[in-house]
């Protein structure tokens, strides 16, 4: 527990945001802390809330408190 799990980059137009989040608990589903910023703009990197992470068809999937999931792919 406490151990940096997810690390995460994003940018856009004229900002680019990268965040971090510990291990909070093994799950199923694996509990994720809150997001701290890692570096990036204040006005535009902003630290998000708990979230869970599970594998669903190949697919990592992230549920955040409060929001919709996302569903991430393989980059190739």
């Amino acid at each position: 527990m406490g151990d940096p799990v997810l690390k995460m980059t994003i940018s856009g137009s004229g900002y680019r945001c990268e965040f971090a989040a510990t291990l909070k608990s093994a799950g199923p589903p694996v509990r994720l802390s809150p997001s701290t910023v890692v570096s990036g703009p204040a006005k535009s990197c902003l630290p998000g809330p708990s979230s869970s992470l599970e594998l669903v068809n190949g697919r990592l999937r992230r549920v955040t408190d409060g929001r919709p999931p996302l569903s991430y792919g393989r980059m190739t």
